[in-house]
């Protein structure tokens, strides 16, 4: 049936039932209080409702398209939706409204065509607000919470954060305005995703955030307001995060958001999936001026394009998962051109022994960088890069070499399977620490742009043997490999390495087969690749350079037994040594004791050239 009109000046309630088109026209003016029952409740689009209230509840789907005749006016229309089911508002004037819906399962859809529609509430199972449609939750919703999904595709204004307890999912323009806001999605499995724009109208942290296993993706724009101490957070461990689409900020507030750059940065970024299964994708640029601790995590962590900057002295923590996360055999990996930087880097594998893996196709540059990882392999065009009297610290269980790159230069040679590392400037410090060293064999490959100093080990035991003292070899033993070529000078001393030693000075990174006439390796102290066994062959120690070794003084060098210390034939320094030798020691078996090593001067046909 239908409801005729009444002139009671209370206003209008409509329950449970189906308003003919009809009874309400556009021209008709509604002040009345109308009680029905049944299922649905339609109130026509065009409606005009001039006093009092306007109350709908309905079992079934709601739909109200009334226009407020006085809004804005001290007698304004508060129309007050319960909907068991669906409410749908279609309204093209400006009506303040509460909207509501009783059961998580209903669904409230706004519709208006034009004005805004101003909600103090929005206690609903779903929530979807059309393309067109332009909804403001008031300043006094604290931080909105539906039941269920969010899906918004025209422009929802909120003051605060707005939780869904399905999915979030914005395809049109979402503002916020308060100095912290969280946009959650907290159903079991749940998404968050941004395919639209999401606008902070005041600096301050914008926290995106799955908590239940969910993933939380960025295909579209988010722009901060106001340069100073925005902050970017996807917070508790989501299972993925994946940060595509830009992020922008706004030069003083108010101004147009425009891409982050070294001088327009945020003030931190916490980028944070799972560490067990989860997988961080970053394709965009990120800048952050923190001079505290910036992180990314993941089980697996690919920087695909573009990638993160510190721009001032701050930290950038990267935390790993180990073994295979899915498909990706590495537990971190920059894609050619991407890159990461701080003043201080850490790259923090959970698992070094087992697999935590790297992977470099693009460059980590840092002033510290320090990794823990189990292998690092990487390219011609990735590596490291480490600024002027910086430290490279390599904690690995496993091997470090580009494993490809002898064959992608048509060769055969082992020079060309290294990982690259710049030392900008007078040089750096690198120190790899073999963790496996007394259990497996490791095979590390290093090429340095520049000049570099060798480190001590920590990782490793001190040097097992002395000179002039004795040691009981271990047949179990293995013997790992270092080589580290430089096209500047390299230093050592104080330097221990269980393996086979190859140090190279070389005229380029493109051909590190041909020596330089310029490098130089000095020493500042003794060098030992003593392993403690009885090593068959392959133990020596190659001092790969065309000029005489700098400030050798009284350092000793001691290689291991039935082992040589080598020099280019050309260059002669084999046949110099020899005749002058003071410096080169082996191990040998004891003359006394066949179970113990001892040490001797390296005999001249030892001293080999090659």
């Amino acid at each position: 049936g239908s409801a005729g009109a009444s002139s009671a000046a209370d206003g209008l309630s409509l329950v449970g039932f189906a308003q003919n088109a009809g009874t309400f026209t556009a021209s008709g003016i509604v002040a009345n209080n109308v009680v029905v029952s049944g299922g649905d409740v339609t109130v026509a689009p065009g409606s005009k409702i001039g006093a009092g209230f306007l109350l709908v509840a309905g079992a079934g789907n709601v739909n109200v398209g009334a226009v407020a005749t006085n809004y804005g006016t001290s007698s304004a229309i508060s129309p007050t939706i319960a909907a068991g089911y669906g409410f749908t508002e279609t309204t093209t004037g400006g009506v303040y409204a509460t909207g509501s819906a009783i059961n998580t399962n209903a669904t409230l859809t706004f519709n208006n065509a034009s004005g805004t529609i101003g909600v103090t509430s929005l206690a609903a199972g779903n929530v979807n607000v059309l393309g067109g449609a332009n909804v403001s939750l008031t300043g006094s919703v604290a931080a909105a919470t539906i039941g269920n999904n969010l899906v918004n595709s025209g422009t929802l204004t909120v003051p605060n954060g707005l939780t869904a307890g399905g999915s979030f999912t914005n395809n049109g323009i979402f503002n916020a305005s308060s100095a912290s806001v969280t946009l959650a999605a907290n159903g079991n499995g749940a998404t968050l995703v941004n395919n639209g724009v999401v606008n902070m109208s005041s600096a301050g942290i914008l926290s995106l955030s799955a908590t239940s296993g969910g993933t939380v993706t960025n295909n579209g724009v988010i722009n901060f307001d106001v340069s100073s101490g925005n902050s970017l957070a996807v917070v508790t461990g989501s299972l993925n995060v994946n940060l595509y689409g830009a992020v922008n900020q706004a030069s003083s507030a108010g101004a147009t958001p425009t891409a982050l750059s070294a001088t327009n940065a945020l003030g931190s970024v916490s980028l944070v999936a799972s560490t067990s299964g989860g997988v961080l994708n970053l394709g965009t640029t990120l800048y952050s001026d923190n001079t505290g601790s910036d992180k990314l995590q993941g089980a697996a962590v690919r920087v695909l394009s573009g990638g993160y900057t510190n721009t001032s002295s701050g930290t950038l923590d990267v935390t790993l998962g180990s073994g295979k996360v899915g498909n990706y055999g590495y537990n971190l990996s920059l894609f050619p051109g991407a890159s990461l930087s701080a003043s201080t880097a850490n790259i923090t594998g959970s698992d070094t022994t087992n697999g935590s893996n790297v992977n470099l196709f693009g460059t980590i540059t840092g002033s510290a960088i320090n990794v823990s990882a189990n292998t690092i392999n990487a390219n011609s065009a990735g590596g490291f890069s480490v600024s002027s009297g910086g430290t490279l610290t390599l904690n690995v269980a496993g091997n470090v070499n580009n494993p490809n790159g002898a064959a992608a230069a048509g060769s055969s040679a082992f020079n060309y399977n290294f990982v690259p590392v710049t030392m900008q400037g007078t040089g750096g410090t690198l120190t790899v620490n073999p963790s496996s060293y007394a259990s497996q064999a490791q095979f590390i490959n290093v090429l340095v742009t520049g000049n570099a100093t060798l480190g001590a080990l920590s990782y490793a035991t001190t040097n097992p043997l002395a000179i002039g003292a004795n040691i009981v070899p271990n047949a179990s033993y293995p013997n790992s490999h270092l080589v580290v070529s430089a096209t500047g000078n390299l230093s050592l001393g104080g330097l221990y390495w269980p393996g086979m030693l190859y140090l190279a000075n070389v005229s380029s990174a493109s051909n590190p087969t041909v020596l330089s006439s310029s490098g130089t390796i000095n020493f500042t102290g003794n060098v030992s690749n003593v392993i403690p066994t009885n090593v068959t062959s392959g133990g020596g120690i190659w001092f790969m350079t065309n000029k005489a070794l700098g400030s050798l003084g009284t350092s000793t060098i001691l290689t291991n037994t039935n082992s040589y210390v080598n020099f280019p034939l050309a260059s002669g320094l084999a046949v110099a040594y020899g005749k002058i030798n003071t410096n080169f020691y082996g191990a040998v078996p004891n003359a006394n004791s066949s179970n113990l090593l001892t040490t001797q001067l390296l005999p001249s046909a030892y001293i080999y050239g090659r």
